[in-house]
C-alpha cells in the first residue's frame, strides 16, 4: 500500500474515533485516552482549548506566554488521566489548572525582570555629571507639586 493511502487510511480512523469520542463526557474520555486512545485527548483539547486559553490570555496578556501555559495545563491533566478519580466534567478542573500555571509563568515573569533590573548597575549615579544638572530641575518639579 502507497505511503499517501496509509496517512488516508490513518486519518480517517483519527477522526472517526474523535468523533465517537465527541459523544462521551470526561471521564470517559480520560479513562479511554489512559488506555491509550489519543483521539479522546484530542477531543477533550477541542472540547476546552477555548477555555483555557481564554484563562491563559486574561491572565498573562501576553501570546507566547499563554500558549506556553495552554500546553503546561493539557501535559497536566494527560499526566494525571489515569491517577485521579475525575467527574463527568473536568473544565472547572481545567480552569483552576490553568489559571494557577499562569499566575506562576506571571510571577516567573515578574521575578525575572526584578532580578534583572538589580543585577545592572542604578539608573541614576550621583556622579554623572548629567545628575548634577538634573537634579535642581527634578526638585522644582516636586515643590509644586
Amino acid at each position: 500500500m502507497s505511503h499517501g493511502i496509509q496517512n488516508l487510511i490513518d486519518r480517517t480512523r483519527f477522526l472517526a474515533g474523535l468523533s465517537k469520542a465527541r459523544g462521551l463526557n470526561d471521564r470517559q474520555l480520560l479513562a479511554q485516552f489512559a488506555d491509550g486512545d489519543e483521539s479522546a485527548f484530542t477531543a477533550l483539547v477541542d472540547r476546552y482549548g477555548g477555555l483555557v486559553m481564554g484563562v491563559c490570555r486574561r491572565v498573562l496578556q501576553h501570546t507566547q506566554d499563554s500558549e506556553d501555559a495552554f500546553q503546561a495545563t493539557f501535559m497536566v491533566l494527560a499526566r494525571k488521566a489515569g491517577k485521579i478519580a475525575w467527574k463527568d466534567s473536568v473544565a472547572n478542573w481545567l480552569h483552576g489548572v490553568a489559571y494557577r500555571i499562569s499566575c506562576q509563568v506571571r510571577r516567573e515573569k515578574a521575578r525575572f525582570r526584578t532580578d534583572d533590573l538589580t543585577s545592572h548597575e542604578p539608573a541614576i549615579n550621583p556622579a554623572d555629571p548629567a545628575w548634577s544638572e538634573l537634579k535642581p530641575m527634578l526638585e522644582i518639579g516636586r515643590a509644586h507639586v
